[in-house]
């Protein structure tokens, strides 16, 4: 290996994947060509190098449910069915169920209270459903407001407007004779168990085996979680229990025949086993940012703009860090993974040194020219890695930081493929640059050297342990503080403060083993995926990203005759139209189903010219995990996909590369000569097509916060220093470019429409309705910056998709840069919730383009060159409820004004003449994540045209509805007959879901056309300020800070780590009665509302009657 700072690597060895010839495309129409066939076979031989983990199987008697119950007894149609944990319960016979529980999981007479035909209630946890005719009358809040004066705490929302609500013993005669209920039932103890326990294999030997099992006691928020841990630990059978989680959960070894007893302890909410996880296994910077390497000749016009990440180095010292000494700072993104590897370019602070003495820059350390701080787990080892020969040669977590954020060429230093002269073919100074090189790195450290290699799974179980995925979030937004607190959460480590926003969690459950694949915990909604959706309501700023997993076909053959793609029985929302005798579940891995981060998908890299014009990144890879999330939810994951897999040997044409080092740690070479820079090359999977997609949110963020929003130029007056996460997520859905190459084999003939599409209305499949369906193998397809945000560098008439010359056949979609960009976001701009007065919000705005055709089809002006992207996200209430179902169900429609270019009757068209009274007439109609499903990708991702009269049709699963309209509907490279997007005046609604009776039965939201809050706005705490800096970093002074509207909430009871420790007003770890947002003790941020992020690109402009953005 040649080293060369400001000239070039050599690249020594890399794998090689050998090609006889270029395979021809088939034409439109037909199945899987020549080309689909080479990559089938390329999938299958990278499959074969997934290093799966062996599994032991568990001994019989260890499963608690026995054989009666391996999977939750789940109806086609929940309709009046209250949902728990194990089973959809029918109110009418709900002793069913229970009969074929053990005994010992279900309450004897003595431990409940009967109430009548209303059902059983006891002391704890019990599930309440609403009469429908009681909120109708009184509504929701008026319903839910005398219930919170009969119960001690309401938990949580799920389907059907059910209620999980925490009662004590006085209160149970009240509840009993609420009017309002219509059905009671006490949560029982089989109901707090998961199914899996005792059941799932496990890499860990000794765990697999023991009979005392290790597992996680999530507790009812707000209780005195020292006293049930007390009580916990004098339970029989308990061998040692600890702290655990932010709500005062609970770590215990217990033997599996006494998880009964633990279960019937009132405040006891769930038990699960503690997980196992594992990680999801250099040119797609410029893929991110303009949708192709080659097409977009590999510039890369963010970096170009300065808008990479990095802020602004507004004080001019040459630096930009996270001090406090620039006004617009770097992006800091947490990577929670098994350290990184700072003694390379991509991550020093010189070509030599790690760290500096003269300047004193420090590793880590808030003014490091990369790496922000490391945060060490129990399972760490201060950030080192596994880049040693006999540890791997190759660091998981360096990969992911070096995907999003590695800067090597701030340095000097590329790789090429030869040293010297070398023939003319070969690549020089090749950039591994990150996706946002100028983004800085927070690393959590979740596993040291002892799990780097696949023999120490076997001991370890899984190659990183990241604990309580609450607590790891939480740390990340700890204090950014130049001395770090001696005491508390913490302790001895300095966090970003409200600089830090974005996280990746680039692991999951293990999918697979060498001998075990598609487990029953794929698809679930364990705790790890309610912690991240509980953190991001509580933090609207922050977002999360997270891979789905590499779990979509058969693993461990490389003969492509043996190699097949699965696609789940409920991708088109039921199992009714499949054959029982060959189940093919859900693949999803948690924590990426959780509904409110990004779950992200793999597509391949951009091959150039290898394979002809065939547009490789808009292909799904085939081990690629598919869903949907949850069978209860049936929400979209992934929700988008990105590059994660080579094709061909070059690093330069398609590949993950990165710099490595030569050791586990984080020492340079004494400062006398350069660091390591050796090629860690031939990387895949979905980790890193994660680590793509949190790149460009951190480039998202940048872009508003350097203040290019609305000019699309950099005015100081128009930064923007906070977005709310949901802000990105939206930016991501609908800048997204849909994959149009669909491979075939695997498809059952059900699937082909809704792969094709981005989502779309299945209607009822074999006799189950199920409604609009998001596509669960690609989502919305693969995200492009420019397609949602204007820079001045970057041409308005840049054309990305080619011809499949010399036929002239479109094999790909035509699309193009937004000429601007409108926002509207509860952090950003300051948008109202929505809620049960506030039922819905209108904005208006112009399209227009200097690019305009008269549609023949039925006349108007419309654009003849671009694309109109519409995205919606909220981040939705957490819900303890089986499969983690929507809470707050939202709609939106966008109206354009139709043929005749007139919205209303009365406004000024394009040509200066006044509109008729009959201008809405024609008007045209789109809903959210409804698209065409004629299963044809070119036309199907494209939002489905609704005529003014036709009745609405929406998405009621999904925390996310978007809307794509272009100027070439049938892909044939003219406008004149199907362009969707007429000049003039545009709305576009959020609001309200108003569709309730069109949902199908358990969707909609908990109680389907209303919002369900948790209770007043809460982010108004400037108040509890004493001082600068207390109680909460937010503070300016007494009664005076940032902690009013900041959308954070802001609890000191977070330092607490014991009893009185480090303050009075602590209880025990991570819980007290100090101050705290949470006035009403649900551990939730309210805000009076639901809150969202609407975005809206394409040729649009501000309309005059809007409020200036």
């Amino acid at each position: 290996m040649l080293v060369a700072f400001g000239l070039c690597l050599m690249l020594a060895g890399p794998l090689m994947l050998l090609w006889a010839s270029r395979p021809s495309i088939a034409p439109k129409g037909t199945g899987d060509d020549a080309i689909g066939q080479v990559f089938d076979h390329t999938d299958a031989v990278l499959s074969s190098r997934f290093q799966l983990p062996p599994a032991t199987e568990r001994p019989e008697g260890f499963a608690v449910f026995g054989d009666a119950f391996k999977t939750a007894r789940r109806a086609d149609n929940p309709k009046g069915l209250l949902r728990t944990n194990i089973a959809d319960i029918d109110p009418a016979n709900a002793e069913a169920v229970l009969r074929d529980l053990p005994d010992n999981l279900r309450f004897s007479e003595a431990e409940i209270t009967r109430a009548g035909s209303k059902g059983i209630l006891a002391a704890g946890v019990n599930y309440l459903m609403l009469k429908p005719e009681a909120m109708a009358a009184k509504s929701l809040d008026g319903v839910l407001g005398k219930i919170r004066e009969q119960v001690k705490s309401i938990i949580g929302y799920g389907p059907n407007s059910t209620i999980l609500v925490y009662v004590e013993p006085r209160q149970m005669a009240a509840l009993r004779q609420n009017e309002d209920v219509k059905f009671i039932y006490a949560m029982q103890p089989a109901d707090k168990i998961e199914l899996q326990t005792g059941r799932r294999p496990l890499i860990n030997k000794e765990r697999a085996l023991d009979p005392n099992f290790l597992v996680e006691i999530s507790l009812v928020p707000g209780i005195d979680s020292v006293a049930v841990k007390e009580r916990v630990a004098k339970t029989p059978g308990v061998v040692e229990v600890t702290d655990y989680s932010m709500d005062g959960g609970l770590l215990a070894r217990v033997d599996h025949k006494s998880l009964d007893k633990i279960a019937r302890i009132p405040e006891v909410l769930n038990i699960q086993e503690y997980l196992e996880m594992m990680e999801m296994n250099a040119k797609n910077a410029s893929t991110m940012q303009t949708g192709s390497a080659m097409e977009g000749l590999e510039i890369r016009p963010f970096d170009d703009l300065g808008v990479d990440g990095g802020g602004i180095d507004t004080n001019g010292d040459g630096k930009r860090v996270n001090d406090g000494t620039d006004t617009v700072p770097p992006q800091l993104v947490g990577v929670i993974d098994n350290g990184i590897s700072a003694d390379t370019p991509s991550f020093s602070q010189t070509a030599t040194q790690v760290f500096t003495v003269l300047p004193a820059v420090a590793f880590p350390s808030r003014s490091h020219r990369k790496v922000h701080s490391i945060i060490n787990t129990p399972s760490g080892d201060g950030g080192n890695d596994c880049d040693a020969t006999l540890d791997g040669a190759g660091s998981h977590g360096n990969t992911v930081a070096s995907v999003i954020a590695a800067y090597p060429s701030q340095l000097g230093v590329y790789a090429t493929e030869a040293s010297g002269v070398g023939p003319p073919g070969q690549v020089r100074r090749a950039n591994l640059d990150g996706v946002a090189r100028g983004a800085r790195i927070i690393v959590t450290d979740t596993a040291s050297r002892g799990r780097c290699t696949t023999n120490a799974l076997v001991e370890k179980g899984g190659n990183v342990d990241p604990g309580s995925l609450a607590v790891r979030l939480n740390e990340l937004i700890c204090p950014n503080i130049a001395s770090p607190p001696a005491t508390g959460t913490c302790k001895n480590f300095f966090g970003g403060g409200n600089e830090v926003h974005l996280a990746i969690t680039p692991f999951g459950l293990p999918d697979n083993f060498q001998t075990i694949q598609f487990l029953p915990s794929n698809g679930t909604y364990p705790t790890p995926a309610l912690d991240v959706d509980k953190f991001l309501y509580n933090n609207r700023d922050f977002m999360v990203v997270a891979p789905v997993g590499n779990n979509g076909a058969n693993i461990g053959s490389s003969r492509p005759e043996l190699w097949l793609r699965i696609i789940p029985d409920l991708f088109d929302g039921t199992k009714a139209d499949d054959d029982p005798n060959f189940p093919a579940p859900i693949q999803v891995a948690p924590p990426s189903t959780a509904k409110n981060l990004i779950s992200v998908g793999t597509s391949r890299s951009d091959c150039f010219t290898f394979f002809g014009l065939n547009d490789r990144q808009s292909n799904h890879v085939t081990f690629s995990s598919r869903g949907p999330a949850t069978p209860e939810s049936l929400r979209m994951a992934p929700i988008v996909f990105a590059p994660g897999s080579d094709l061909i040997p070059s690093f330069s044409a398609a590949s993950i590369a990165v710099f490595r080092s030569k050791d586990d740690d984080n020492l340079d070479n004494g400062g006398s000569k350069p660091l390591d820079a050796e090629i860690d090359e031939g990387n895949f999977g979905t980790s890193y097509s994660a680590a793509n997609v949190t790149g460009s949110a951190a480039i998202i963020r940048d872009y508003f916060a350097q203040g290019l929003y609305p000019t699309a130029d950099r005015v100081a007056a128009n930064r923007i220093p906070n977005v709310s996460g949901a802000l990105v997520k939206a930016a991501m859905i609908a800048s997204a470019k849909f994959g149009t190459n669909v491979r075939t084999q695997g498809e059952a003939a059900q699937n082909k429409p809704l792969r094709r599409t981005r989502a779309m209305d299945v209607g009822s499949p074999a006799g189950v309705p199920v409604g609009v369906m998001g596509n669960s193998e690609q989502g919305y397809g693969l995200p492009v910056l420019t397609h949602v945000l204007p820079i001045p560098n970057w041409s308005k008439g840049f054309t990305l998709g080619e011809l499949d010359e010399p036929a002239g056949v479109s094999i790909e979609v035509q699309e193009h840069p937004a000429r601007a960009v409108l926002i509207w976001d509860d952090i950003a701009t300051g948008e109202l919730p929505i809620d049960n007065t506030h039922t819905s919000q209108t904005h208006t705005f112009k399209v227009a383009s200097p690019d305009l055709m008269t549609n023949t089809a039925g006349g108007g002006k419309a654009v003849d060159v671009g694309e109109l992207r519409v995205g919606l996200t909220w981040t939705d209430p957490p819900s303890p409820f089986a499969g983690g179902p929507l809470v707050n169900d939202l709609d939106l429609v966008l109206e354009g004004p139709g043929p005749d270019n007139c919205l209303t009757p009365g406004e000024i068209k394009y040509d200066g003449s006044t509109c008729p009274g009959t201008a809405a007439a024609d008007n045209q109609f789109f809903d959210g994540n409804v698209y065409s499903g004629t299963q044809n990708q070119y036309s199907d991702e494209w939002s489905k045209l609704r005529t003014s009269g036709a009745p609405e049709d929406h998405d009621c699963r999904n925390p996310q509805e978007a809307i794509h309209l272009t100027w070439d509907y049938s892909n044939d490279r003219h406008a004149t007959n199907d362009s969707q997007i007429f000049v003039g005046t545009w709305r576009v609604t959020v609001k309200r879901s108003t569709t309730s009776a069109a949902c199908p039965p358990g969707t909609g939201g908990s109680t389907p056309g209303v919002i369900t809050t948790g209770g007043p706005n809460e982010d108004t705490r400037n108040t509890l300020c004493t001082a600068a800096g207390a109680p909460f970093s937010c503070c300016t002074g007494a009664g005076a800070g940032t902690c009013t509207g900041d959308r954070r909430l802001e609890n000191q009871n977070l330092v607490c780590t014991a009893a009185a420790t480090p303050l009075a007003c602590c209880t025990g770890v991570l819980t007290g009665t100090c101050p705290s947002e949470d006035t009403n003790g649900n551990t939730l941020l309210d805000l009076g509302g639901q809150t969202y992020a609407l975005l809206v690109s394409g040729p649009v402009f501000h309309d005059p009657a809007e409020p200036a953005p």
